[in-house]
Parts: structure tokens; sequence; C-alpha cells
């Protein structure tokens, strides 16, 4: 039977393995195409945005939101402008050659019927290839009727064309189109166009309801019969597109539409992301990616704490530096103190080395003044015989004295040389103290601001996962919003027959 405690420590050693599993590598060095060295788990939950799902349902996304247009509203004025413009003056143009070749007409109806007239169309047409003139219209401008009914019927046939959208045949490079359009009218090539009022002011047509410009001109070609070809591919020239893509807004319309669109796949604590030996795709390595940057705010308090105990561990050793430092001054400071207190006592001796000489230099003296009145006494003697002193032994000899100067000299040696030897090594101390305060300041200094420089680091880089986290859920609540307003911004779509 398993006991609640049983089951504690059970789950402690698996998470204890699930981490120690997770640090076996760096997380952040897997990439795509990388080998698993080892079965890769999660110890906590994750919510990892699946980079493969998410990048197909935003391109199904994009291609729902219509491709803007741009349509001039003045095109289709334009080109019926052209050919009446054409037509009149391939009519003044042909009535000029007939006159030079036939003169002042009298019977229409023979002349259109020679074969004069007929070869004078060819060489007309051959020479006027921006509208040639076919035999039947020919024969009305040759009996003076203007051809007003041809030219009506042909600009009614031009109007039926461009009732319909047209677009060019070409469009720019990875533009794809969709099953719908957003058609915005403007006056001209350069009128300015801001996303909000395309899609206030543009209208919806399906991909059906638009012509290409090839497909256009042969269903007008169409219209004519087969003598009237060259006039036909004439007028069909003067088709123009009226609907040019706006590549720019379109970009704009798509990125908005599916920039909040996010496919989410969910990890429990202890589920496995990877299995050893498996090559990783873009969905492991996002996974990998989460994880890291959900463990990242722990190890980053790790190294936190650690910069920091490491700054305070520093800090102590300056302050040891700086204590020991204090001490050595003061030690520089008694040895100062002692060596003026051993001069002191030094000189008080030699003092009284001194005295102790003229002491003994005294009976010296004396001796020397005693020998002098004694060589002179016998002849004061012989004078007077009451003058005869008393002898006394002499009280210091010379080998006593000689002793004494020795031992006073010898003191003093000894004396001097220990001062020498204390001053020398108050020296060398105080030296290598120096040294060490010189060597210890510049990189003390170095390592306390590098150590602040990288906790600042490690602080930055920790709010900034925590605002990555807080940001990955506003995208999850914004999500289903955007899908309703996307929806919202499909609008109706308009049928043309």
């Amino acid at each position: 039977m398993v006991t609640g405690r049983g089951h504690f420590w059970r789950a402690s050693l698996g998470a204890a393995a699930l981490l120690a599993n997770v640090h076996a590598k760096d997380l952040a060095a897997y990439r795509v195409g990388d080998t698993a060295e080892q079965d890769l788990t999660t110890p906590v939950a994750l919510e990892v945005i699946d980079p493969v799902a998410t990048a197909a349902r935003r391109d199904e996304e994009r291609l729902k939101t219509p491709a803007i247009f741009r349509r001039y509203s003045g095109q289709a004025d334009q080109t019926i402008r052209d050919f009446t413009a054409k037509f009149g003056a391939a009519r003044t143009s042909f009535n000029a050659a007939l006159k030079k070749n036939f003169g002042a007409i009298t019977n229409a109806a023979e002349v259109a019927v020679a074969p004069e007239f007929t070869n004078l169309v060819t060489q007309f047409n051959g020479k006027n290839p921006a509208l040639p003139v076919p035999l039947r219209l020919a024969r009305l401008w040759a009996a003076g009727d203007a051809g007003q009914e041809v030219q009506n019927q042909i600009a009614n046939q031009l109007r039926q064309v461009l009732r319909r959208p047209i677009r060019p045949e070409a469009l720019p490079a990875g533009f794809q189109t969709g099953d719908t359009w957003r058609l915005v009218t403007v006056g001209s090539v350069s009128a300015p166009l801001t996303l909000d009022e395309a899609e206030s002011r543009g209208k919806i047509f399906t991909a059906a309801s638009l012509g290409v410009l090839a497909k256009m001109r042969g269903n007008l070609r169409n219209e004519f019969s087969e003598d009237e070809q060259p006039l036909a591919r004439a007028v069909a020239m003067l088709i123009k597109p009226d609907c040019i893509p706006d590549e720019n807004l379109t970009q704009q319309a798509r990125a908005q539409a599916s920039r909040q669109l996010v496919v989410v796949n969910h990890y429990d604590a202890g589920q496995l992301i990877v299995r050893r030996g498996a090559v990783l795709d873009a969905r492991a390595v996002a996974a990998l990616a989460q994880l890291n940057e959900k463990l990242m705010p722990g190890q980053l308090n790790s190294q936190l704490a650690a910069q920091r105990e490491l700054v305070r561990q520093q800090e102590d050793l300056a302050r040891r530096e700086h204590a020991e430092a204090r001490r050595s001054r003061a030690r520089e400071i008694e040895l100062r103190s002692q060596a003026v207190a051993d001069r002191a006592r030094y000189e008080w001796l030699l003092v009284a080395l001194a005295g102790l000489a003229a002491a003994a230099l005294v009976p010296l003296w004396w001796l020397a003044r005693r020998r002098r009145h004694q060589s002179l006494l016998p002849a004061r003697i012989a004078a007077s015989p009451a003058l005869a002193p008393v002898v006394f032994p002499e009280v210091l000899p010379p080998q006593i004295v000689a002793s004494l100067k020795e031992a006073v000299v010898q003191g003093l040696a000894s004396q001097r040389a220990e001062l020498l030897l204390a001053q020398q090594a108050a020296a060398r101390e105080i030296a290598e103290l120096v040294r060490r305060l010189d060597d210890l300041k510049v990189p003390m200094q170095e390592r306390l601001k590098s150590y602040e420089a990288r906790v600042q680091e490690l602080e930055n880089d920790l709010a900034e996962r925590n605002q990555e986290n807080r940001e990955l859920l506003r995208l999850k609540i914004e999500m289903l919003n955007e899908k309703i307003q996307a929806e919202r911004r499909a609008g109706r779509a308009v049928n043309f027959n």
C-alpha cells in the first residue's frame, strides 16, 4: 500500500528528474533540424503558439480578406472618347483619299462596286492601322453617309464590355487575389488612399465579376464579323484596365485581419515534448523556447542572487582589506613610536655612559697629578722633611679602564644595530602594505562595477520576460474579438452578369 508520504516523495523525485532533464542542455540552443540528445519533457504546464499551424491559419485568413483594387472612374468614358476621335479621324482621311482617287462622285453605287474602290479601301487600311475601315462602312462614307449608326453600334458594344471592372492580365509577384475583391473608386492613379477609407468606400466583388483584359478584348472581337476583324482588333486595343491592385493596402488589410490569430498547443506538466533521437521541427523548438522563457525568471533570480552574494563577498573582502590596512598603519605608527622611544632611551644611555666615562677619568687625572707630585716630592722633602706624604695604592689600574671603554662601545654598537633592524623591518612592512593596497584598489573597483552592471542586466531581462508572458495572455484574450471583427468586415459580394 502506498501512503501519502510515499506519493509525496515519488512526486518530488519525479519533479527533480524533470528539472534535471530540462537543465541537461540549454533549451535556447536547440534549432530546427537538431536531433534531441534525450527525452525532453516539461516540468510545468505550457501554452505554446504553434508556428506551423499559426502560419497556415493566418494564410487562410489572409485569403478571406478581399484584395484591394483601385478603380478609375473615368476610364470607360475616356475609352469611348478615344474611339469617337479615331472614328472621325478615319472618316476624314478616307474621304480625302476617296476624293483624290475618284474626284467628285456622282454615282456612289457604281463607285462602291468598282474594283478600284475595293483596292482603295485595302490601301487605306494598310496606311491607317489605328482604325481600319470595313468595306461596309467605306461604302456608307462614299455615299455621303457619316456612318453614325455604325459608330453608335460599336460604341454600345464598347460600353457593354466596359460595364465590368477590368484588371490587368499580370498581377504583382506573390499577390494572391482570393475569392473576393474590394474595389475603391478613385479619380487618378496618384490619389491618396488609406486603409480606413478603402474599407469604408470600397465595394466587394467576387472574382468572377471582374474581367481580365485579354479576355474582355477577345469578347469584343467575337461580336464582329469575319471581314470586320481588323476593325475589331483596333477597337479592342482601346480597352484599358480600370482596376489596378493596391499591393500595399492589401498587405495592411490582411496583416490586420490575421495578426491576432494564433494556434496554441497545450502541454501538461510532465508531458513529453520530443523523444530522444527525434529531429526537432518548428513546433518542438517553439515549445522548448516557451519552456525556456517559463523557467527563465527562476534562473534569472538564481543568477541575480548569486551575483548579489558575490558582490557581498567582494564588499566583505574589501572591508577586511581596509581593516588590515588600518591595522598595518597602526603597526607602522607603533613602530615609529617605538623607534622614537628607543632613540630617546639610547640617548639617555649615552649620557649615562658619558658620565661614567667622565667619572672613570677623574681617578686617572688624579693619579697622573699624584705621580707628577711624587716626582717633585724628593726635592721638597730634602728641603723640608715634614712634607713626606703617606703612600696609597693605585685605585683603578689601566686594564679596568680599558675594559670599561670596550663595554661602553660594544653596548652602543649593539643597540644601534637593533634600532637599524627595527627601522628596516618597519620600512618593508609599509612598502608591502602600499603595494597590496595599490594592487587591490583598481581590480576591486572594476569587479564591483562589473557585478553591478550584471545585476542591472539580469533585472532588466527578468522584467522583459515577465512582460512577454503578459503579452501572450493578452494575445489569447483578443483573438476571439479580432475574429468577430474580421467576419464583420467581410461585407457582401456583388455579382455582375
